[in-house]
């Protein structure tokens, strides 16, 4: 039996409450002078922002002329899935955006990402992963028993990491991504700063096996190629199944609460745009196995 997806099911019902508004020439102004609610609310309800509650979706379907009954009871279904929330056991290690995130990475069938520092997490070997949130974190610096507590959390981080990219990759319809990165991710000798060298031997070999994988896209900026406009930042875009179904665009911050870019088809526009424009300015096949093989010579050990 398929598992329900909340995520999804919030998407396809504010996507089909917004249809049923326009096709009753009602604003949202307009509805919620006639429901006695606030516009922001009816805003927040059809951005997903907030559960729809029982009643006020039956008085929303009421206005918006649905009778018939099996219609009503998928609507009440539909809402019923989408008003559970996300599982709670790793509140304490994720932002509430990034458990979010989690959800429509989980239910896209596109995955489009430019990384220009790190490896994406989706990528990384748990050595690589593992050094990387203990540098981040800071662990090194913190007293013995802050120390343990930290290294638990990096461990369920890790782990999180590794069921990710199993979802991803696995299976008979693995979710198509491609990734473009920045020659200096390749160049960053993670792992140096614990004198591990054979992290980063690791995480190129793990870069191969992507590169042969069908299902995933693979290239390189060259540093030698200049300045390109993802020096602005990482990002992520995730398209989905139904072509109605607008992209998602996600930035990660970890000195911030990260941002989604939604239903602004404009700006997850010019995002999609400028990862076409990256994508076209790397090197990928032949020559980035050249380029890996440059880069793995000048510091891999033998």
């Amino acid at each position: 039996m398929t598992r329900p997806r909340p995520a999804l099911q919030r998407r396809t019902l504010r996507k089909r409450l917004q249809r049923l508004r326009e096709a009753a020439d009602l604003t949202q102004m307009q509805v919620a002078a006639r429901l006695e609610l606030s516009q922001s609310k009816i805003a927040r309800i059809e951005s997903g922002d907030v559960r729809i509650t029982r009643s006020d979706l039956i008085q929303l379907l009421e206005l918006y002329g649905v009778t018939d009954r099996a219609e009503i009871a998928d609507f009440i279904e539909i809402a019923r899935i989408a008003r559970q929330v996300t599982p709670t056991e790793n509140r304490d290690i994720l932002s509430s955006a990034f458990r979010q995130y989690l959800e429509f990475e989980e239910i896209a069938d596109r995955l489009k990402q430019f990384e220009s520092a790190l490896m994406p997490g989706l990528l990384q070997t748990p050595s690589y992963a593992d050094a990387v949130l203990r540098t981040l974190n800071g662990v090194d610096l913190l007293e013995a028993d802050e120390r343990e507590e930290m290294e638990e959390k990096i461990a369920r981080k890790v782990k999180i990491r590794a069921m990710r990219q199993d979802a991803l990759f696995s299976g008979d319809e693995p979710t198509r991504t491609s990734f473009v990165l920045d020659e200096a991710v390749l160049r960053r000798q993670v792992g140096m700063e614990i004198a591990s060298p054979m992290v980063m031997r690791e995480q190129l070999a793990k870069v191969r096996e992507m590169i042969a994988n069908p299902a995933v896209g693979l290239s390189v900026i060259p540093s030698s190629r200049g300045a390109h406009p993802g020096m602005n930042g990482s990002f992520t875009i995730l398209q989905f199944p139904d072509d109605d179904e607008d992209p998602i665009v996600y930035l990660e911050d970890s000195q911030r609460e990260d941002a989604f870019i939604r239903d602004d088809i404009s700006e997850t526009g010019r995002y999609l745009s400028r990862f076409e424009y990256l994508q076209s300015r790397a090197v990928s096949g032949p020559e980035l196995l050249d380029l890996l093989n440059a880069i793995e010579s000048s510091y891999v050990p033998a």
